[in-house]
């Protein structure tokens, strides 16, 4: 995770450490709900798709291809949960820390059951790892950075010069 300001007054130190720490947990399961859905899809069609054998033999992420799908998700999340590092009645900064690990955790974890429902997000997130490198694989995390900035409108709330621009929206015809 890249820790940096995403938006005006992205400055809550102490929530974007609890998101640090889950880093190394979280990204791997990026690609792991959205190899599931693609495996299961497959046995639903009685299909044999070429890709899902190699994610299927995944058995490593190499975390730079999904880092800024992670962090964009990260931002989203501080941008709409950031209490200003108040502390609650009688909290401790450890217990802020943790109930922050917590938030951070549930919501990561209900927001990849909705984007792991997504036929763009499955797609782009096991070619981005599949095909890790190559230039397909840079197309997939183009794609799915494009659909995360759209998906959390980062354009009315993030920096021009940050992830927005990185992830322009393509024109719909």
């Amino acid at each position: 995770m890249i820790v940096g300001t995403s938006y005006p007054s992205d400055d809550n130190d102490q929530l974007k450490d609890a998101q640090r720490e889950l880093y190394w947990q979280l990204v791997p399961r990026l690609f792991a709900a959205a190899r599931a859905e693609l495996l299961r899809a497959e046995e639903i069609l009685e299909a044999q798709v070429v890709i899902a054998e190699e994610a299927r033999a995944i058995e490593s992420v190499d975390h730079r291809v999904l880092q800024d799908a992670h962090d964009i998700m990260a931002a989203a999340f501080r941008h709409g949960h950031d209490d200003g590092g108040q502390l609650r009645l009688l909290e401790t900064e450890a217990d802020r820390g943790e109930r922050y690990r917590a938030a951070w955790l549930e919501w990561f974890e209900t927001e990849l059951g909705a984007l792991a429902k997504l036929p763009r997000f499955v797609r782009s997130t096991v070619q981005a790892v599949v095909l890790a490198n190559t230039e397909l694989g840079y197309a997939a995390e183009r794609d799915l950075g494009e659909l995360l900035v759209s998906r959390y409108e980062l354009r009315h709330w993030g920096f021009a010069d940050g992830y927005a621009k990185r992830y322009r929206q393509r024109r719909e015809a």
